[in-house]
């Protein structure tokens, strides 16, 4: 195996790992403010059930 063959082969190794890696910090990012929605959607769920009693003359 000449050396470009090996540079070609470690620069792949070393674009997969990194690959990996940043997949690895974006699915952290998107399980964070994927959890992070949730709970803004069952706050805003909470708020707009404990509204309704207030004005029952209105269509909430």
């Amino acid at each position: 195996m000449g050396l470009y063959e090996m540079y070609v082969l470690a620069a792949r190794a070393d674009t997969a790992l990194m690959r990996r890696r940043v997949a690895k910090i974006m699915n952290r990012r998107r399980k964070k403010q994927y959890l992070h929605n949730q709970k803004k959607n069952l706050d805003l769920k909470t708020e707009m059930k404990r509204e309704v009693p207030l004005r029952p003359g209105r269509i909430p």
